[in-house]
């Protein structure tokens, strides 16, 4: 089976589900950045095998780009913890972790077995412009073509939704200023 053939037959089989559609749409309906991640992570949480879920933004600091955990969320929780505040300059660096760095330039799934055995993958969370993230996913085995075809699904659809919310906010701006003159 082509590759092209097989990801058609992976995505037919994930969209038999119909409470997939319907959580996608629950999913979207979010016009809060922070309603939107929780809402992702446990859309994904209910289609996967998942020990844990975690969310990480990109913060610019200067020149410095710093990891900010947003959202962890553990196969025994019914919602996401959101992570404690931190000062920007207190934020790891992402040039300190080679993995995460790895996953974020080359946007693409990352992979890697964690000393306690359980297996990382890691897809990298685009804006209009940018990569704004990182997702961590721990599964007791290697993720499965067909979950991370699911995953990179649903990442396409988070990047369509936070370039709307973008859009929204700079026309909201655009009213504003057009107000004030």
């Amino acid at each position: 089976m082509s590759a092209v053939n097989q990801r058609t037959h992976v995505l037919g089989s994930l969209m038999s589900d119909p409470r997939l559609i319907h959580q996608v749409a629950e999913t979207t309906s979010q016009r809060d950045r922070d309603a939107l991640d929780q809402s992702v992570v446990q859309l994904l949480f209910q289609f996967l095998d998942a020990r844990a879920i975690t969310l990480y933004r990109i913060v610019h600091d200067g020149p410095i780009e710093r990891i900010s955990r947003r959202l962890m969320m553990q196969r025994e929780q019914t919602t996401p913890d959101p992570a404690p505040s931190e000062a920007t300059c207190e934020l790891p660096m992402l040039a300190e972790m080679p993995t995460w760095q790895q996953c974020v330039a080359g946007d693409e799934l990352t992979q890697l077995t964690l000393p306690n055995g359980l297996h990382r993958a890691m897809f990298a969370v685009n804006s209009s412009r940018e990569v704004a993230g990182l997702f961590e996913i721990d599964t007791d085995k290697r993720m499965e073509p067909r979950d991370s075809e699911l995953v990179r699904g649903i990442l396409r659809i988070l990047s369509n939704q936070l370039a709307l919310l973008d859009y929204g906010e700079r026309e909201i701006g655009r009213a504003s200023c057009r107000e004030r003159v």
